[in-house]
Parts: C-alpha cells; structure tokens; sequence
C-alpha cells in the first residue's frame, strides 16, 4: 500500500476542484504540489489519477470484464501496460484512478523504461489471457520508445514458449494506431486514447496483477469519493 504524507488527500481535493473548474492540467499540478509539498509520486498519482468526474465516469462506462473477452480481438498499448504490470513486479507504486483504470506512479523515461520491462511481465500477461478466450491478441509496441529493438527481438525469441501467440505491431505512434481501430477491445490506461477511442476498454494490468498475485491497490476514490464539489 502507499504511505502518503498528511496533507496528500487535501492535495487531491484541491486539484480535483481547479480541473473541475477547467483551470490548466501542468499549472495546477505546481500550484498545488508546491503547495502542500508534495513528493514526485504524489504528483505523478495527481496528475494521471484524478481528473473530472464526467471524465471518470464515461471511461467507466467503457470498462469490460474479462467475462467480455470471449472471441474479441485484444489490441494492447504494449509498453502502457507491461510498464504497470513490470512496476508493481519491482514494487513500484501502482494505484486505481478516479476512472476505476490501474496506472503506476513509476515516474521513468527514456533509458529507464528497460529496466521495468522484465520478460516476466509479458509471460505473466499471457498467461492470464490463455483461458480468457480470446480471438487474438495484438501487441502493440511504439516506435519512439528507446531501446524497442532489443526489447521486441527478446520476445520474438519467447513466442515458442507461448501457448497463446500474439501478433507484435511496431507503430510509430501507438495512440493513432489504436484510436484509428474500429473493431476489437483496446487494452490501454493511457487518458487521450480512452477519450478518443470509440471502442470497448480492458483493464489487463489491473486483471494480470490479480489474477496472479491479488494485490490490494491504493485507490484514490478513498480520498474524493467523501468530497462534494461546490455548487
């Protein structure tokens, strides 16, 4: 679980009511960081875990259960969310949005995203998915992302080993790509491509984790959900 500092759940209150109010994302998340002092992980968790509450609860309503799974095509945000599940396995910080979606709190770039890619995270992902049901599953993967080369040929190596083999896709924009589909389920926690895509959304990361491991994730609705927002 996470161990916030005190004045964290005041943090999140007050950031809800400046986006609720439509004030900029990055200005607000200084203002109020700086305010209360907060660590890089509590603003990492601000600024991609709470957003407005009309937001929220249509990304809800675009959530499916793995019972939803059942001959559908899976079109994976590949590093998005083998990154979550590769920092919960190095015990990272990793907690449930306002959205309900699973997102890490990993603040990693560039070189850093290799050393939370662990093979492991994509065989326990296949693993999950092998009595889903599933028509298929692609893996996306983006271009821009340092080091994609090694990381990709290291699992075209693995495939034998699966029992479920998943097409690899090397696009040099993941958000297009998956914002562009018409037909599947999208597996992603990234914001803009939830907003944007017409499709169905599954949460892999959050179901990979508990299906192997039943983690009790820091849920940010703990702290907003006893807050009413002004009239």
């Amino acid at each position: 679980m996470f161990d916030y500092s005190s004045d964290f759940p005041q943090a999140v209150k007050d950031y809800e009511v400046f986006i609720w109010k439509k004030y900029p994302q990055k200005a607000v998340l200084k203002l109020v960081g700086d305010r209360y002092k907060l660590s890089g992980i509590e603003r990492s968790m601000l600024y991609r875990g709470v957003t407005s509450y009309d937001k929220a609860m249509a990304r809800r309503a675009k959530l499916v259960d793995v019972s939803d799974l059942k001959n559908e095509i899976l079109l994976v945000d590949a590093y998005n969310q083998l990154l979550t599940i590769g920092s919960y396995l190095h015990g990272k910080i990793v907690f449930l949005s306002m959205d309900g979606i699973l997102r890490d709190a990993s603040e990693i770039h560039g070189k850093d995203i290799q050393s939370l890619l662990p093979l492991r995270s994509l065989e326990i992902m296949i693993a999950f998915l092998i009595n889903t049901g599933i028509a298929g599953v692609k893996l996306i993967f983006d271009s821009q992302v340092n080091g994609h080369e090694a990381f990709c040929e290291k699992i075209k190596k693995a495939l034998p080993d699966f029992k479920l083999q998943p097409e690899i896709i090397i696009s040099q924009s993941t958000d297009k790509e998956l914002t562009g589909q018409t037909e599947g389920i999208i597996c992603t926690s990234d914001s803009q491509i939830i907003d944007r895509s017409q499709l169905k959304i599954f949460d892999l990361a959050r179901a990979t984790l508990n299906h192997h491991f039943w983690p009790e994730f820091f849920d940010l609705n703990t702290i907003v959900n006893d807050f009413k927002l002004p009239e």
